[in-house]
């Protein structure tokens, strides 16, 4: 290997960026009165900067007399490393100029999967798609964990439930849609086929509720509902799982509540019925941290908004 082979190092040598830019105008135009045109400054200072250039790379870059200006073998060389920091500097700050405009991060969405089931998946690949500089970390959370995340910044957006909201001055909510509290009957059950039914009228009957260590929020707002309609619900069992909770219902051995956004959990021969009393739904909602700016999220904000112009739930 000859090691005589110029390959310059230009961090080691700190050179600045108008050195290099000097250097290429001159190359370009081999002619140093004509760069000092291009670079708008004068000829002497090219001729300074090159000199200057030279000495720091420790050998001639270009062969000059009164006549003619050429690149030097080194010259030749050293052309193509300073192209290349210059096209690499441009694009770190074509970068940092789109980061600052949030077109280039990332994102941060914790949610709850039921409420976001039948659109969440769908916004998630069309924003990808518009804007793939912006990377998507999605987590699934229950309701505390939302509430908490989203206070300490450890997710930018939230996709949650009305049932569970934190008080915090800081925190904007946007409504999405309203989801009807239902009850979910076996097939079986006498008031399968009824088209309403009043939450007063089931006093009597056996509750399936989910575990209240996994679902607090859900697990009181169900207490509390029952409770402003005349009765406290006669609780059989309270799985960990939804799929637990069908199996009790199809089974026949009980009734739950859960919001409509749940029926794709529901088992082909469970019933859902609407509940006829006050406060009978929720609201699904998308909420953020106002004390913490992405500059990402106006985006995101604005595909989902071109989503929410068609129905997501009945």
């Amino acid at each position: 290997m000859n090691s005589n082979i110029f390959r310059p190092n230009l961090m080691n040598l700190n050179i600045s960026l108008n050195l290099l830019k000097s250097f290429i105008a001159v190359s370009d135009t081999l002619n140093f009165s004509e760069a000092a045109k291009c670079l708008y400054i004068p000829q002497s200072a090219v001729s300074q900067q090159i000199a200057l250039l030279e000495e720091k790379v420790g050998t001639k870059l270009f062969f000059r007399d009164k006549r003619t200006v050429q690149l030097t073998n080194a010259g030749n060389v050293f052309l193509k490393y300073a192209l290349k920091v210059l096209d690499d500097t441009n694009t770190v700050i074509d970068d940092v100029q789109k980061a600052q405009e949030g077109f280039i991060g990332s994102i941060s969405i914790g949610f709850l999967a039921g409420p976001v089931i039948n659109f969440l998946p769908a916004l998630m690949k069309s924003f990808t798609l518009k804007y793939p500089n912006i990377k998507i970390k999605i987590r699934h959370l229950t309701v505390q964990q939302l509430n908490e995340k989203i206070s300490t910044n450890e997710i930018d957006i939230a996709f949650g439930v009305s049932y569970g909201p934190i008080v915090n001055p800081n925190i904007e909510y946007q409504f999405l849609y309203e989801s009807k509290i239902c009850l979910y009957v076996s097939e079986l059950h006498p008031i399968a086929n009824n088209k309403t039914i009043a939450l007063s009228s089931l006093a009597n009957e056996f509750f399936v509720l989910r575990d209240r260590i996994e679902v607090s929020s859900w697990y009181d707002y169900t207490i509390n509902l029952c409770t402003e309609n005349g009765f406290y619900p006669h609780i059989i069992a309270e799985p960990q799982k939804l799929e637990a909770i069908m199996i009790f219902v199809d089974a026949c051995l009980g009734v739950t509540i859960l919001p409509y956004y749940l029926k794709n959990y529901a088992t082909p021969t469970i019933r859902i019925i609407p509940l006829e009393c006050r406060g009978n739904s929720v609201d699904v909602v998308i909420y953020r941290n106002l004390s913490y700016n992405n500059p990402s999220l106006p985006f995101f904000y604005e595909e989902l908004n071109k989503m929410l112009k068609t129905p997501i739930y009945n």
